[in-house]
């Protein structure tokens, strides 16, 4: 039992652990690729009814691919690649569904600014379509990754803030390796 938790270690996989009586229980396996396959990233969307990850399953387009798994009464029913609009021959990492389904991911295979960029995809029938990257502010020449959306519209007609979140970066000018920015698009008079 000792060597298969070794070799299960060589791997990053997702565990999910359970609040009951304000004590969280001991973290579970959730299995969705075999042992052997590099799961990360994990997101879920608004509904808690699909999960996103990255993995380097050797069945996707090559490095990392986006995949998502459906809700069942039994577990996660998956996986199903994100597409070739999302998915390259590089890596697709660090996805985020906003309560309008669409995707923002990092990718260094589709066409970009240098490293990892941040790109938004539409949901089509099946799968994302139309990856579009978010160009500057947003990406730059060094690794952009990890966007959030924290507010989508205005909460009143006095309110300027339009659309805001955040994202890492490892661009120049920031606090160390990787820094946490938020945005923020603002109505201008």
């Amino acid at each position: 039992k000792k060597k298969a938790q070794e070799v299960n270690n060589e791997f990053c996989h997702i565990y999910s652990s359970k609040l009951s009586g304000g004590i969280w229980q001991e973290p579970e396996q959730v299995k969705l690729f075999a042992d052997t396959i590099n799961v990360g990233q994990p997101a879920l969307s608004k509904d808690g009814k699909i999960l996103y990850v990255s993995a380097d399953a050797k069945d996707g387009f090559g490095g990392k691919d986006l995949y998502y798994f459906t809700k069942t009464d039994t577990g996660w029913y998956g996986p199903s690649n994100a597409g070739n609009y999302v998915n390259t021959s590089g890596d697709e990492m660090f996805p985020w569904l906003d309560e309008k389904s669409n995707l923002y991911f990092a990718s260094n295979g589709l066409p970009g600014m240098g490293g990892l960029d941040i790109f938004k995809a539409i949901k089509g029938k099946n799968i994302w379509k139309e990856a579009k990257n978010l160009q500057s502010p947003i990406n730059s020449g060094a690794d952009d990754f990890g966007l959030i959306v924290e507010k989508y519209k205005p909460k009143n007609l006095d309110d300027t803030i339009l659309f805001a979140g955040y994202f890492t970066s490892a661009r120049s000018g920031g606090k160390g390796n990787d820094d946490i920015y938020r945005f923020e698009e603002k109505w201008v008079n």
